[in-house]
């Protein structure tokens, strides 16, 4: 995991998970420290809930602050598993208007739909 702080943006690339934490969890304090949390998770590639902890907390913590989390971009996994644990709306990963700040589009559904048969008319 890289999290990189520059101009109070922070970013999040490849796993986010409890190997990574210590480094996450100091990255984001120096944000959240200077003011503001802004952060790109596009490159997210897994999550557990030691990430997604260190993320709450964060946001809590700049929330404290006065400061506003803003999320450029949730990589699709980060975003599934925050709403797998209900935590969209603590981590303010939805946009205005409702829309999840996902990097990429929803994956297809695993099974699809079976369209119906017709019905006759006799």
């Amino acid at each position: 995991t890289r999290a990189a702080a520059s101009d109070g943006l922070v970013r999040l690339e490849g796993p986010l998970q409890i190997r990574e934490a210590g480094e996450l969890v100091a990255r984001l304090r120096a944000a959240v420290g200077a003011g503001t949390l802004r952060l790109d998770a596009a490159a997210v590639t897994h999550v557990d809930t030691a990430g997604l902890q260190a993320l709450v907390a964060a946001v809590a913590s700049a929330r404290r602050a006065g400061a506003s989390p803003e999320w450029l971009a949730a990589s699709r996994p980060l975003a599934d598993a925050a709403r797998r644990l209900g935590l969209v709306a603590l981590l303010a990963l939805l946009a205005a208007g409702g829309a999840c700040r996902c990097a990429s589009p929803p994956p297809p559904p695993l099974h699809p739909p079976t369209p119906r048969p017709a019905a006759s008319s006799s």
